[in-house]
């Protein structure tokens, strides 16, 4: 079997999401739980909501772009696409067409 994916197919799909979205995850609770108002004349309300708003919004890109990727592999007869959870076969003659992404 020839694996035609990238070798940063696993890190960038599982290794680099995860690690960020945990630690700017803890990052974004400690900023907004935190309570720094009192100790300063600064209101911090807008820079709670900029960094909650910075975290959702490279979730959701890190959702669309990250983890749609795809470990492809060929065999004799067949195209392997899995999710590094679940692995479909497909056969040459059910497939219409395949494009190749830089």
């Amino acid at each position: 079997m020839q694996r035609i994916s990238s070798n940063a197919t696993l890190f960038l799909k599982v290794f680099f999401p995860l690690f960020w979205l945990v630690f700017f995850g803890i990052f974004t609770l400690a900023v907004i739980l935190s309570n720094v108002e009192q100790f300063t004349a600064f209101n911090f309300a807008y820079v709670k909501l900029a960094i909650g708003a910075i975290f959702i919004i490279f979730a959701i890109i890190f959702y669309f772009t990250l983890i749609q990727l795809k470990r492809v592999e060929l065999d004799g007869g067949y195209i392997y696409a899995s999710n590094y959870f679940k692995t479909y076969r497909y056969p040459y003659h059910n497939i219409e067409k395949i494009t190749e992404r830089d």
